[in-house]
């Protein structure tokens, strides 16, 4: 079942993240990941941190990727609180690993 995001879907937007998962360090992942963001912050529903938190773990990983360690622990760090108040303890665990 597909979640509206606005005129996105839960599974839309995750997919844009993760398709481009394998070109973190190429030019414009980082731009990419941040627009990802913004889209979810404006087309999301307040209530809807699942959305948000695999943004947000998306995002980390390109930051991470590029050497940016400190903005990684902190997306990392939202995006692991987010998972919790989803319910997604899979994806709670599995941030809980770096």
């Amino acid at each position: 079942m597909k979640k509206s995001v606005g005129k996105y879907s839960k599974f839309s937007l995750k997919g844009n993240v993760l398709s481009h998962t394998d070109s973190f360090v190429s030019i414009g992942a980082r731009a990419q990941a941040e627009e990802t963001l913004t889209v979810v912050r404006v087309y999301a529903p307040a209530e809807d941190s699942w959305t948000l938190a695999c943004a947000l773990n998306a995002f980390g990983s390109v930051v991470l990727s590029q050497g940016d360690y400190r903005q990684a622990q902190q997306l990392y760090e939202r995006a692991i609180a987010l998972f919790n108040e989803a319910g997604d303890l899979w994806l709670y665990g599995e941030l809980h690993l770096f």
